[in-house]
């Protein structure tokens, strides 16, 4: 039985609903025709499949169930054991609330309910001009931020954050060297490299670039000995050695970002999929940083989570810090309500970002899920607040309002039409 939501809970959620929303982080490239069915959708979620495997699904499992050649029955029949263990998760909350309300899908638990919900999914994949009827016309996304590629969309309009880190396998002929080539830059030694990161950097925002992406790290400057040293040493390929190359090119980020204008997006704490260990991207490591850069400006994804009360400081203590609850609201639900009742303690309200679908093309429509989980979290926190007189409605609309739409574009620079 489904307990009924608070009064003013719903109001507040139907309030979010009115407001043009920057989605502030995805992986999407240029919209193209995918075939696809329901089994599919679930296991390319990078995120429910991290959880599938941590339930006992194997990892060959799930490239067999990612082959839509197979029949839908036999990979529906293999899938279901393990989703009956992950379906209470945040990640698959957002996959049930997409499946039913978009394309007419409850429990999944009956067969032909599975079939119909593929038949509609494949449908609404293969037809021209899904991202306008599933971000512009089902969510209310005027803006969308994607780090997959630079391309141009009429609606919603499409903005590009150019992620260098991808590319930065420094090992001779590697990713970095073969971009250097492209710009007609020769890597004759160590003493190079800042040059020519920041020439990368500098094309890029020629390109179109409103932001730069990186990780947390536990950030100091690299000294000319130890860039040197790892030059010499880069066909090793030693984690030691990639700490300095990284940490060069970090700061060198920061740099031409400010110099440019645009903002650094960082990812903080949580793991993307299995085996990770996310320790190494706890934020305060990043306090160096925000101290050698106090013109850049940060943008701190995920809340740092789990590291929620070592982050929360963060954007309080320093101006040039923004918290970003992109991904946040379906790793865990509860954690990010508990971190935004912290940050309503603690954190000026010009400095969170309250939306970021985080998918890739393949499971875009999951948008639409997470989307509402959001809406939900952000209600049931400024509701709180509400019942113990510490804002009143109009102030909690100016929140929404804020975290929703307008910070981000202020923190961006984002044109308004």
């Amino acid at each position: 039985m489904t307990m009924p939501r608070e009064k003013l809970v719903d109001e507040l959620i139907e309030e979010s609903g009115n407001i043009p929303i920057v989605d502030c982080h995805q992986h999407l490239m240029a919209e193209t025709p995918l075939t696809t069915d329901l089994v599919r959708v679930i296991v390319m979620d990078n995120y429910v499949s991290g959880d599938l495997v941590a339930a006992g699904l194997s990892p060959d499992s799930l490239d067999w169930l990612k082959n839509i050649k197979i029949p839908l029955k036999a990979r529906w029949a293999k899938l279901f054991p393990f989703w009956e263990k992950v379906r209470y998760g945040g990640y698959a909350r957002a996959i049930l609330i997409t499946i039913n309300h978009l394309y007419g899908g409850f429990d999944l638990k009956e067969e032909g309910q599975v079939q119909r919900v593929s038949v509609r999914l494949a449908e609404d994949y293969a037809q021209p001009g899904l991202f306008c009827r599933l971000f512009f016309n089902h969510c209310h996304i005027d803006t969308v931020l994607t780090e997959g590629s630079n391309f141009s969309y009429d609606r919603p309009r499409f903005y590009w954050v150019f992620r260098p880190l991808d590319r930065a396998d420094f090992s001779p002929g590697g990713l970095f060297e073969q971009d250097c080539a492209k710009l007609g830059i020769r890597l004759k030694s160590g003493d190079d490299l800042p040059a020519a990161m920041e020439a990368i950097l500098r094309s890029a925002v020629k390109q179109g670039a409103i932001g730069f992406k990186a990780v947390a790290m536990n950030w100091s400057w690299p000294n000319q000995e130890e860039i040197r040293s790892a030059w010499q040493q880069r066909k090793t390929k030693q984690a030691t050695v990639r700490s300095v190359f990284l940490r060069l090119y970090l700061a060198r980020i920061a740099a031409i970002a400010a110099e440019s204008g645009v903002p650094v997006a960082v990812h903080t704490g949580a793991p993307w999929t299995n085996w990770l260990d996310y320790r190494q991207w706890e934020p305060t490591g990043l306090i160096p940083l925000f101290c050698s850069f106090p013109e850049t400006r940060f943008d701190l994804y995920h809340a740092g989570l789990p590291y929620i009360d070592q982050a929360s400081l963060l954007a309080k203590t320093f101006p040039n810090v923004w918290h970003n609850l992109t991904w946040t609201h379906i790793i865990s639900p509860e954690m990010a309500q508990r971190c935004m009742a912290n940050w309503l303690d603690i954190v000026p309200i010009n400095k969170v970002l309250g939306f970021g679908g985080d998918y890739m093309n393949e499971t875009v429509v999951l948008t639409y899920g997470h989307l509402r989980i959001a809406r939900e979290n952000i209600s049931r926190v400024l509701a709180s607040r509400m019942k113990k007189n510490l804002i009143g409605k109009d102030e909690a609309r100016e929140i929404i309002r804020l975290w929703f739409s307008e910070n981000p574009r202020e923190l961006y620079r984002l044109k308004k039409d």
